[in-house]
């Protein structure tokens, strides 16, 4: 049976052609798991969450391209992960306060 081909878009030119759709439900399921973030944050997050995975199932020494591909990926992942909290706590926060029912007593 042939592996369905991932959905997002992944433009790293090495790691790409490693990008497998159980790579990506699996990087999905782990941002789900987060938070429900926008589709913009979400895909965002799971394409580093891939790229991630993939340099651990990779990486052979400390200084091979996957190990310091790696590295830069988890420099990166952390500050959108930061920033996507962030939407997430914003939209919650704005949504609320047109969520309150109104009535005449």
């Amino acid at each position: 049976m042939a592996e369905l081909a991932p959905d997002l878009e992944y433009l790293d030119q090495v790691l790409s052609p490693l990008v497998t759709a159980a790579h990506e439900d699996r990087a999905i399921a782990e941002v789900d798991a987060m938070a429900t973030f926008t589709d913009p944050w979400r895909g965002r997050l799971t394409v580093l969450r891939v790229y991630i995975a993939i340099c651990l199932e990779y990486a052979r020494t400390n200084d091979d391209p996957f190990s310091v591909k790696l590295a830069e990926y988890r420099a990166e992942y952390d500050p959108v992960l930061t920033d996507a909290r962030a939407a997430v706590t914003k939209s919650a926060m704005t949504t609320g306060l047109f969520s309150i029912p109104l009535g005449r007593a």
